[in-house]
């Protein structure tokens, strides 16, 4: 019971099916490499059979809905490749150098028919015609490469997005050089789409006036580009709006910072926002009807207290804090 995979899965109650987890193995306590694993807890026996997959578990329903998890570092990163670039096939010459750079001629022909061989034992059809090899699908569902379509930006999902923020999380396998680098491009290809889509969505609440769903579409975006000028203007105006006026601008002033010396040149707009910011009257903040952001519990001590005035019940609440920190605009609201 004091072993990591006990305590993270069986005590919770997880005893069927399988589960991806980086808990560290009893014989390898020091390694926490996501895996996936089928617990197993023998009734009127204190024994949890703990059995790490084999590569038929998780390609048991190949011809259903598979997923792919690093459990083979050969065989994950062939499908990876091949599913990328599907439907078109892959030269044979390019994928023995991103696999294996450093090994010589014969070595790595015969590594990658091992790996195509077992492929097609686990039922994943591979052709290899023309020195060409290739996925021998009709259809690829791929979720990395769903985000190139061009309708995606408009029609993902927030959890589609998180998800292409950090593609393939937890597999930091470095099979080659070469493979960790077209790896790296691609994670960097998922995520600048990523930002794009939030970009899309911010404008798009910008320009409605919906500051606090502005607010949360920032987030992640600065997430990616954490220098991001529009997003983080876009995150200073809609604090602003809110009623928070002094933390737009610490938002403003700590971006400024992050620049150093290129602020002169690349500041210029958020120096800008700020000034408007200050000169922005209270009154302009507290007509717009949206709660300040960051301000729901502080709001719900007020509504409690108005609640048990009009109950007859005497109360008294002081708001304090320093100026432009959304005080006249919470009570107003």
């Amino acid at each position: 019971k004091d072993q990591p995979v006990f305590r993270d899965i069986i005590a919770p109650g997880k005893n069927a099916g399988a589960v991806v987890t980086t808990s560290p193995r009893l014989a390898d306590s020091a390694s926490a490499q996501l895996r996936i694993v089928a617990p197993r807890r023998i009734v009127g026996y204190p024994l949890v059979v703990n059995i790490t997959a084999t590569d038929e578990l998780i390609f048991d329903a190949w011809n259903g809905t598979a997923i792919f998890i690093a459990s083979g570092a050969g065989l994950f990163a062939l499908l990876l490749l091949l599913a990328i670039n599907h439907p078109r096939p892959l030269p044979l010459g390019d994928l023995l150098a991103i696999l294996w750079h450093d090994t010589d001629e014969a070595r790595r022909r015969h590594a990658l028919r091992q790996l195509i061989y077992r492929l097609r034992r686990l039922g994943c059809g591979v052709s290899t015609a023309c020195d060409r090899v290739a996925i021998l699908a009709s259809t690829v569902e791929f979720d990395v490469t769903s985000t190139l379509r061009p309708a995606w930006l408009s029609e993902a999902s927030l959890q589609e997005i998180e998800a292409a923020l950090n593609p393939f999380p937890g597999y930091n396998h470095t099979f080659s050089n070469f493979f960790s680098e077209w790896l790296d491009g691609i994670r960097s290809k998922s995520a600048a789409r990523a930002r794009d889509a939030c970009l899309l969505r911010m404008r798009k609440a910008k320009h409605e006036g919906r500051w606090a769903n502005l607010f949360d579409w920032t987030t992640p975006c600065l997430r990616i580009d954490p220098l991001n000028e529009e997003a983080t203007l876009a995150r200073a105006e809609a604090l602003a709006m809110s009623g928070s006026k002094r933390e737009a601008q610490l938002v403003l002033e700590r971006y400024l910072d992050d620049l150093g010396e290129s602020t002169k040149t690349l500041g210029l707009p958020a120096r800008v926002l700020r000034r408007r910011i200050s000169e922005l009257p209270d009154t302009t903040v507290a007509a717009n009807s949206a709660l300040p952001i960051g301000r729901e519990r502080e709001f719900a001590v007020l509504s409690t207290a108005a609640t048990e005035v009009r109950t007859g019940r005497a109360t008294t609440v002081v708001v304090h804090g320093a100026a432009g920190t959304g005080k006249t605009h919470i009570l107003a609201h």
